[in-house]
Order: structure tokens, then C-alpha cells, then sequence
């Protein structure tokens, strides 16, 4: 149960940081931090059991649960001290409320997904242009 509660407090306060929110940021900070201080530091890589790749190498003392949390307060921490950090965009989905990282061209991406978000929003624009091509025609329902 605390190792669920701490993943909740990390996703909320990670969302308010990357997001942009100042509001409460010394004490999302103290939650990242507080989870980074007890994760145990990448200073090796070592070969990986499939000898095919590379992994870092590290302590693997820590409770059970709270080791799952460690890749993402080590990925949130890189992200929030580089230059990409305001690349970090919510998807334009009102009903999404993801982040995600623009990597496109131009930063002007938009959602989360384009497979999953893009598409509802474009299916929605096309339904609403649709039901407003049939008023000005006089129609109310499309043919069948």
C-alpha cells in the first residue's frame, strides 16, 4: 500500500513539474528527490544475462516495490535537467491528460498518440463539419 501511494505521489508530482505547474514545486521536488536519494546511483554497465546488450549496473537493496519507481525518477530527473525539458507537452485530448516528449521536426505536436488521441479528435472535427454540412443542406440526417 505505501509503495502504491508513493508511485500516485511521484505520477502527480512529476505531472505538475514536466507540466509546467510552479505551484507546488518545492514539494515535488521533495518527492522526486526524496525516491532519487534511496535510488541507488548508475555508475556501471554491465553485460546483460542475454549477452546481447548492455544494462546499468547497480545496488538492488531497496524494498521490492519501490525498485519499480527507480527507472522513472532517474528518466524524470535526466529529462527535467536537460534542454528537453520544454519539450515535455500535455496531449491536446481533453479527455487524455497524458505527457509526452515532441520529438517532431518543428515541436508542434499535439497529442499523445496520433494513433489513438489524433485520430478521436480528427474523427470528431469530421462528424462535426459533417452534422453541420447536413444543416446548411437541410438535411438532418445523412442518408441511409
Amino acid at each position: 500500500v505505501r509503495a502504491l501511494a508513493k508511485a500516485v505521489a511521484l505520477r502527480e508530482a512529476l505531472a505538475r513539474l514536466l507540466g509546467g505547474r510552479t505551484a507546488r514545486r518545492s514539494a515535488d521536488l521533495a518527492i522526486l528527490n526524496d525516491l532519487l536519494a534511496r535510488a541507488p546511483g548508475r555508475t556501471a554497465i554491465a553485460i546483460a544475462p542475454s549477452g546481447a546488450a548492455y544494462r546499468w549496473r547497480g545496488s538492488s537493496d531497496g524494498p521490492l516495490l519501490e525498485r519499480l519507481l527507480w527507472p522513472i525518477v532517474w528518466d524524470a530527473a535526466a529529462v527535467l535537467t536537460s534542454d528537453r525539458s520544454g519539450w515535455v507537452k500535455g496531449c491536446a485530448d481533453r479527455e487524455c491528460g497524458w505527457l509526452f516528449l515532441d520529438l517532431s521536426r518543428n515541436r508542434t505536436r499535439r497529442w499523445c498518440s496520433m494513433e489513438d488521441c489524433g485520430n478521436r479528435a480528427k474523427a470528431r472535427r469530421h462528424y462535426s463539419r459533417e452534422r453541420l454540412r447536413r444543416r446548411a443542406s437541410g438535411r438532418s440526417r445523412a442518408p441511409r
